[in-house]
């Protein structure tokens, strides 16, 4: 997994770490293992960055905003369990939610 921030930005945001300040917008471009284990690249551009959060955030509404057909890219949010959806509906990741947050983790491929 890899990032390439190159604008600055300037907007604070509340949620993971109290208030953090946003200072870079850019691509970021990592792997993930499909439902079938298959290892997919992924490059998303406009994604922000704050270095005090741990994680990235991934927008899957900026996912699908950023591909070829945004009409077939989506993310399905069930009672326990969240679904990705890509590449014109062929390649999906399903991934438990957190009962106590209701997130849902995604991890990177190992490498």
């Amino acid at each position: 997994m890899n990032a390439l921030f190159i604008m600055l930005y300037n907007i604070k945001i509340q949620g993971i770490t109290g208030k953090c300040r946003i200072k870079w917008k850019g691509t970021w471009n990592f792997e993930i293992a499909d439902d079938e284990g298959t290892r997919r690249y992924i490059k998303l551009p406009h994604m922000l960055y704050c270095k005090h959060v741990p994680y990235f955030l991934l927008s899957p509404q900026l996912w699908s905003q950023h591909n070829a057909n945004p009409s077939r890219e989506h993310c399905k949010v069930g009672h326990e369990y969240m679904e990705l959806v890509w590449d014109s509906s062929r390649m999906q990741q399903r991934v438990k939610l957190n009962p106590s947050n209701n997130c849902g983790i995604i991890w990177s491929a190992p490498v």
